[in-house]
């Protein structure tokens, strides 16, 4: 049987070969082919039906209302409805289970004592580490490219912090939204998903041989799907909801939601508010990094015709329990770098005097009705990246 050595330590020809060939020898088997593809549809469990991005609610909120629990013996926590769907499978694929105890599995099995090695992983945890290698990215900017005194007061920080945006964007991301559907998220942080299993997903030699080719895979499958759960066809050992099955429709309704989308409304939430919140305090958090660690710069004057070293001291900003960044910057200001971050995010380019326009109607938007409608313009206006623009962005707030 042919089998794919494809791992992330080939060259890029060898890698594409061998994904090609993965993808088309993967679950060749007739009983195998029901299958989820997450690398056509990344954002599977990032948004509802009508294709609106959603957050779970932050991991205190889901323990106190019981929306998920920790699965005994383990510390992995997935939704409480899941719960009796994964004890049934354990019960079927432990050492005592009814498929040891009729010799339908062997002990030797991959599969044998079956138990979720991970499901639910919390978005605040995984966003607030990509926050951190952000802050750590913008001082190495800062420190490779400009001296101390560039940085005297709060302005001075902005104005690099845009030129930051600009060569850190489309190839990474800074707010909270754009980070859900990049590449940075673990897509585990939708609670969509339980996986049987700690492996590398990027060798397919490994994937074959352990589990694809194991003979009671195709009985995991087979009790998987009896549960309402489907495979992801790149980490066959990942098993996601399947909205589609009967099986999962009426556990949901044992739960006591109507459908998926019920489900779905009342356990998830919209992001927008929390993205724009979360950006103000990333942008102000780099600054009080940076005079935290470094309160002083350094410049060059003369005396007398001498050149001397001046010690200035770095701007302390206001931190009020609002909104920081508009008592530093304002609101207009505020929304501008708001929507200049969020339309490099998206690789949107557009002239300065478009910008402006748009910026103008972001704050008219905030004057007549209120801040959160303005922030939704923006984001509505780089919901959808340009994949195909070339160019970067050259407008500024």
């Amino acid at each position: 049987m042919a089998i794919s050595y494809g791992n992330n330590n080939l060259g890029s020809l060898s890698s594409y070969r061998e994904r090609n060939l993965y993808d088309s020898l993967s679950f060749l088997d007739r009983d195998l082919q029901a299958q989820l593809d997450l690398r056509k549809l990344h954002l599977f469990g990032k948004v509802d039906t009508k294709g609106n991005l959603m957050l779970l609610p932050k991991k205190q909120a889901l323990l106190s209302s019981g929306i998920i629990k920790l699965v005994p013996k383990t510390d992995v926590y997935t939704f409480s409805f899941l719960m009796p769907l994964l004890n049934d499978m354990m019960d079927r694929f432990g050492k005592e289970g009814y498929l040891s105890t009729r010799g339908a599995i062997s002990q030797n099995s991959s599969l044998a004592s079956l138990q979720p090695k991970k499901s639910l992983v919390f978005w605040e945890d995984e966003y607030e580490k990509h926050v951190k290698s952000t802050k750590d990215a913008f001082l190495n900017f800062y420190s490779g490219r400009y001296s101390s005194k560039d940085i005297k007061n709060f302005s001075d920080y902005i104005k690099i912090f845009e030129s930051f945006v600009s060569e850190a964007c489309p190839y990474s991301v800074l707010t909270l939204k754009s980070f859900l559907v990049s590449r940075f998220c673990d897509p585990m942080v939708s609670g969509m998903f339980v996986e049987f299993a700690s492996a590398d997903a990027s060798d397919d030699y490994e994937k074959y041989k352990t589990y694809i080719l194991d003979s009671s895979y195709p009985k995991l499958l087979s009790d998987a799907a009896f549960n309402g759960l489907i495979v992801d066809k790149h980490v066959p050992w990942r098993f996601a909801i399947n909205p589609n099955s009967e099986e999962m429709l009426e556990t949901l309704k044992t739960a006591g939601y109507k459908n998926f989308q019920d489900f779905l409304k009342k356990t998830y939430v919209d992001p927008t508010a929390l993205n724009f919140e979360l950006f103000t305090k990333m942008v102000i958090d780099i600054y009080r990094t940076l005079t935290f660690t470094e309160p002083n710069y350094l410049s060059l004057k003369y005396v007398d015709g001498n050149p001397a070293i001046d010690i200035g001291e770095r701007e302390e900003i206001m931190i009020s329990n609002c909104h920081p960044l508009f008592d530093n910057l304002g609101m207009e200001k505020t929304l501008r770098l708001y929507m200049s971050v969020r339309m490099k995010e998206a690789n949107i380019h557009i002239t300065q005097q478009e910008f402006n326009g748009k910026a103008q109607i972001a704050l008219n938007y905030q004057k007549t009705l209120d801040l959160r409608r303005a922030i939704l313009y923006i984001d509505d206006l780089t919901r959808t990246p340009d994949l195909e623009n070339t160019k970067k962005p050259t407008y500024r707030i």
